[in-house]
C-alpha cells in the first residue's frame, strides 16, 4: 500500500487525476528562485566546461575501459542527455555552441566498424560495454531535436544507425548464431552483471531510434529484448512486474538504477507498439517502487545501491545508499508516469526527490579534495588531482555526512576523475521546469510550483503568460498571475499535494473548493487574473512504518554479482525514530547526538517558529528547542564535522 511509504500517508486512493496531460514544447521558460540558482550552478560548474567534454570524447579513441572492463564510456552520453534537457529550458546560446561542438568531436571518434565504444573489439560486449553504448545513443537522441544544423542532424542519424547496426548484427537470439543479450555483460563464471539489466536497458534508445528513423529493425530488436532476451538468463523482470505478485526488492537482481532504466525502455516500447500488457507492467512497477522502496528523501537503496524495502527499513540505513543516479532516474520515471497515468501522486514524488535527495547533492561549496580518492578508497598508489565534482553521489538518512564516496568514480589519464552520479545530475534540473506549466487537451495544468515566468499560447492561439511566485517550497502560499492578449475560456488544473491536508484556493479572491489530487477551474480568463493557493505547511512528525519480518535480496556476491536472499527480522529499536516534514521538505538536524521525546505512535503535527538564516532554504525551531533545517541544505561541508540526520531518535 502507498501508506507504507511515510511521505505519502495522506494520499487517498480516490484522488482526482487528469487525462491528456503533456509537456508544452513551445513554451518559453524564465526561471527564478531555487531552480534558477540550480540551473546556473550546473551551467557554470559542468555543462559549459569545454575541456571536460573533450576529455569525455577522448575515452572512445583510447578504448580506456578495455583493461578493467570499466564504464568511462557512459559519461559523455549521460551528461549530454542532461545538458540537452537543460538547453531545452534555457535556450542558452553558449551552451548550444558547446553541445554542437562536442557532438562534432564525438563523430570523429566513431571507429571503422561504426562503434562508439571504450572497449576494444577483442573484449567488446563484456560487463559495461553495452551499457556505455546505450548512453551514446541516448545522448545524441536527446540533442537531435535541439540541433539547428540539418547536415549535422543527418550525420548524427547515420552515426547512430551504424552504431546500432553493429550491435544488432552480433547480438540477438542464439538460434541465429548471435550472442544473447544477457551474455553481453558477463562477469566471473559467465554470470551477467546485475542480471544483465545494464545491457537490457539499451531497449530505450533502440525504441527511440526506431521512432526517429522508422526503420523496423530497431523495433524488432527491441521486441527481441522484451519478449525473449530479458528472460534468457533468469525470470523476466517484465513478466514479474506484469504479474505484480512480488515487489521489485524481491526480484532476482535488485540494483535500483539499472532496473528502473529497463522499465523506462519497456514503457517506451509499450507506447510505441500500443501493447497494453507491457504498459501495465511498467505502470505497476512504478507504483510498487513508490510503495516499497522510496524513502522520505525521495530516493531508494538504504543498503548500498540495491532495492531493499526501504520504505519500511529506512531507520536501519547502513553504509552508503540513496545513489544520485537512482534519485534522478526515479525523477525521470515519475515524470514519464505522470504523463501516462495522469496521477498527480507522481508529481508529489517528483518534487519530494527534487527538494530533498536531489538538491542536497549539489556541491555548492565546491569541495575538490574528495575523501574517497584522497584516502585511497578506490585507487591507491597514484597521484590524484583533486577534482571538483558538481554533485555528490550518496545521500545519508540516519546520521552521516556527504561526500563519502564517488559513485562510479574513475580516473582519467591526467589524474583527474569523474563519476556516474556527477554525469547524470544535470538531467534532474533539466526536467523539473517542464513540469510546472503543462498542457491538457482543453487548457493547462500546473503540476509544480517553481518560481518563474512561463510563456506560451492557448488552444485558441492567444499569447498567455503564467507568472509563478511565492518562494515555494519554503513559502506556504503561491500566486499565479495570468497575462493574456485577449480573454479566453479554458481549463486551468492545479495539483493539490497529498501532504497538504488543508489547502485554500482562490481566483481573484473568490474561494474555490479543492479536490484531493487535481482541482480544475474552467472559466473565461482575463489579463491580470490571479490564482492563489495556501498550502498546509504545518510541521508533521512522521513515524517509521511497522514491519516484523521480510525477505530481502540486497546482499551481493561481488565476484559474480549474484544476489542472496535473507530473512530480515525487525529490530524494535528502529521503531524509536521520527522524521519531521514541512510541506514537501524533509527537515534535518545537524546535531548527531540529539533526540526528541514525542508521545504516542501516530504521526502528529508539531508547533515551531521560523528562524532567520540566509545560508539555508529554511530554518526553524520546534517548541522543544530542536533546531532543524531543510535537508538539502544540511551537510554541505562534505566532512565529518558537517554531519546531519533526518531520522531522529525518539526516547518515547
Amino acid at each position: 500500500m502507498i501508506a507504507d511509504n511515510p511521505f505519502l500517508r495522506h494520499a487517498r486512493t480516490e484522488r482526482s487525476k487528469i487525462n491528456n496531460l503533456f509537456p508544452d514544447i513551445s513554451q518559453n521558460i524564465f526561471l527564478d528562485g531555487i531552480l534558477k540558482d540550480s540551473v546556473d550552478f550546473v551551467l557554470a560548474e559542468q555543462l559549459l566546461d569545454r575541456g571536460l567534454w573533450k576529455k569525455l570524447v577522448e575515452q572512445y579513441r583510447l578504448f580506456s575501459d578495455s583493461d578493467k572492463s570499466e564504464w568511462r564510456g557512459e559519461y559523455w552520453g549521460k551528461m549530454m542527455r542532461g545538458a540537452a534537457f537543460v538547453l531545452s529550458v534555457t535556450r542558452d546560446r553558449e551552451l548550444y555552441g558547446v553541445l554542437e561542438d562536442t557532438v562534432r568531436d564525438l563523430l570523429t571518434a566513431q571507429d571503422a566498424h561504426g562503434r562508439f565504444s571504450t572497449y576494444s573489439t577483442e573484449v567488446e560486449f563484456t560487463k559495461w560495454d553495452m551499457w556505455c553504448r546505450k548512453y551514446i545513443l541516448l545522448g545524441m537522441l536527446c540533442f537531435y531535436p535541439l540541433c539547428e544544423d540539418e547536415e549535422l542532424k543527418a550525420q548524427m542519424t547515420d552515426a547512430m544507425k551504424r552504431h546500432a547496426d553493429y550491435i544488432i548484427d552480433r547480438v540477438g537470439p542464439k538460434a541465429q548464431g548471435k550472442m544473447p543479450i544477457t551474455m553481453t555483460s558477463v562477469a566471473a563464471e559467465d554470470k551477467p552483471v546485475h542480471g544483465a539489466m545494464n545491457s537490457l536497458s539499451i531497449l530505450e534508445p533502440m525504441v527511440l531510434l526506431y521512432r526517429l528513423t522508422g526503420e523496423k529493425r530497431y523495433l524488432d530488436f527491441s521486441g527481441y529484448i522484451v519478449n525473449d532476451g530479458v528472460g534468457e538468463y533468469e525470470d523476466s523482470i517484465f513478466e514479474l512486474a506484469y504479474e505484480d505478485k512480488i515487489p521489485p526488492y524481491q526480484y532476482p537482481h535488485t540494483k535500483a538504477y539499472e532496473m528502473m532504466s529497463c522499465f523506462e525502455g519497456l514503457l517506451e516500447y509499450a507506447l510505441e507498439t500500443g501493447n497494453e500488457k507491457w504498459k501495465n507492467a511498467a505502470v505497476r512497477f512504478a507504483y510498487r517502487l513508490m510503495e516499497t522502496d522510496i524513502t522520505v528523501m525521495g530516493s531508494a537503496g538504504t543498503a548500498h545501491e540495491f532495492l531493499n524495502h526501504a520504505s519500511v527499513r529506512q531507520t536501519v540505513y547502513k553504509g552508503i545508499g540513496q545513489e544520485t543516479c537512482v534519485s534522478v532516474t526515479w525523477m525521470k520515471l515519475c515524470a514519464r508516469m505522470l504523463l501516462v497515468t495522469g496521477d498527480p501522486i507522481f508529481a508529489d514524488c517528483f518534487e519530494q526527490t527534487l527538494y530533498n535527495a536531489y538538491l542536497g547533492t549539489f556541491n555548492t561549496h565546491r569541495i575538490c579534495n574528495h575523501r574517497s580518492f584522497s584516502k585511497g578508497f578506490f585507487i591507491e598508489g597514484l597521484d590524484i588531482v583533486p577534482t571538483c565534482l558538481p554533485f555528490d553521489s550518496y545521500t545519508p538518512l540516519l546520521g552521516g555526512s556527504r561526500g563519502r564516496g564517488i559513485g562510479g568514480g574513475l580516473l582519467f589519464g591526467d589524474g583527474t576523475y569523474y563519476g556516474c552520479c556527477a554525469c547524470i545530475g544535470a538531467a534532474g534540473i533539466g526536467i523539473a521546469p517542464h513540469l510546472v506549466c503543462m498542457r491538457r487537451k482543453d487548457g493547462f495544468a500546473v503540476m509544480l510550483y517553481a518560481d518563474g515566468t512561463y510563456r506560451t499560447v492557448t488552444q485558441g492561439g492567444t499569447a498567455v503568460q503564467f507568472k509563478v511566485e511565492g518562494n515555494y517550497p519554503f513559502g506556504d502560499s503561491v500566486r499565479i498571475i495570468l497575462s493574456l492578449e485577449r480573454s479566453e475560456e479554458f481549463t486551468l488544473s492545479l495539483r493539490i499535494p497529498s501532504w497538504s491536508v488543508n489547502t485554500s484556493l482562490t481566483v481573484n479572491g473568490e474561494q474555490i473548493d479543492t479536490n484531493n489530487g487535481m482541482t480544475s477551474v474552467t472559466r473565461m480568463w482575463n489579463d491580470g487574473d490571479m490564482v492563489e493557493l495556501c498550502f498546509d505547511m504545518r510541521v508533521e512528525a512522521l513515524r517509521p512504518t511497522v514491519y516484523h519480518k521480510d525477505i530481502i535480496r540486497s546482499r551481493i556476491i561481488w565476484r559474480t554479482c549474484e544476489m542472496v536472499s535473507e530473512e530480515e527480522t525487525a529490530d524494535p529499536a528502529t521503531r524509536n525514530h521520527v522524521v519531521f516534514r514541512r510541506g514537501p521538505v524533509i527537515l534535518a538536524c545537524e546535531d548527531m547526538d540529539t533526540h526528541v521525546s514525542i508521545e504516542g505512535n501516530e504521526d502528529t503535527y508539531i508547533s515551531y517558529e521560523t528562524l532567520e538564516d540566509k545560508d539555508v532554504g529554511i530554518a526553524l525551531r520546534l517548541d522543544n528547542g530542536l533546531r532543524l533545517v531543510d535537508s538539502a541544505s544540511a551537510g554541505k561541508e562534505w566532512n565529518e564535522s558537517s554531519v546531519f540526520t533526518v531520522w531522529i531518535k525518539n526516547s518515547n
